[in-house]
């Protein structure tokens, strides 16, 4: 999202996010007559960018 107001601003700035609400996860659950495991992963990465410019 680059926003700028009017063509001949000199500033323009962009606000990007990424998995913002990032409530993935991997389960897996193996069950045997022996033993029993759980393995989890969460998969959370989230990103906030901000990119300022400034046109000389």
């Amino acid at each position: 999202m680059l926003t700028k107001k009017n063509r001949d601003a000199k500033w323009e700035y962009e606000l990007i996010g990424s998995n913002l609400l990032g409530t993935d996860s991997r389960t897996s659950v193996n069950v045997n007559n022996i033993s029993r495991s759980i393995n989890e992963t969460f998969i959370l990465p989230r990103f906030v960018s901000l990119r300022l410019r400034y046109q000389l």
